[in-house]
């Protein structure tokens, strides 16, 4: 099992989930948040974060004042998924079309085909549903560009 990713920012997550391995960042000013794998595995456990934790904390913080949300997952960390975990995340992304304006999602090149062919079917079938999403192997430029709306902590 490789080491956990360092936290993207050198300020505490809003949401951190030990059980789940996930923990994720919240900037107001641009309605928009980061979301970061941080076990091996994407399993139930983390779909289950982000579609309730995290769900209800962008709900209160954006959709319930009209604001379109944008989203940035690194799921770098996965090396495997739990099947039921994909699904309840295609499910969970069906229902925010309404309301998402953006989702990028990072991946390794080091994730098994497997992964890799699970995460890129998952975003043709968004994307074929109207999303704006995208893959990418780095999200350094945007986090750096989302620490200057942190504000103070």
């Amino acid at each position: 099992m490789a080491p956990a990713p360092a936290p993207h920012f050198w300020f505490p997550p809003t949401l951190d989930d030990p059980k789940a391995g996930m923990r994720a960042w919240f900037f107001d000013p641009v309605a928009t948040m980061t979301v970061q794998v941080y076990g091996d595995c994407m399993t139930f456990a983390a779909a289950q974060f982000l579609t309730t934790q995290f769900e209800s904390e962008y709900r209160k913080r954006y959709v319930s004042k009209g604001r379109k949300i944008r989203v940035a997952h690194d799921w770098r960390a996965c090396a495997s998924y739990e099947p039921e975990a994909r699904d309840l995340i295609l499910q969970w992304s069906r229902g925010a079309l309404g309301y998402c304006d953006r989702i990028v999602i990072c991946m390794s090149e080091q994730s098994s085909p497997f992964v890799r062919i699970a995460i890129a079917t998952g975003v043709s079938i968004t994307r074929a549903l109207g999303m704006n999403i995208e893959l990418t192997k780095d999200l350094s430029i945007l986090c750096a560009e989302l620490a200057l709306h942190a504000g103070p902590r």
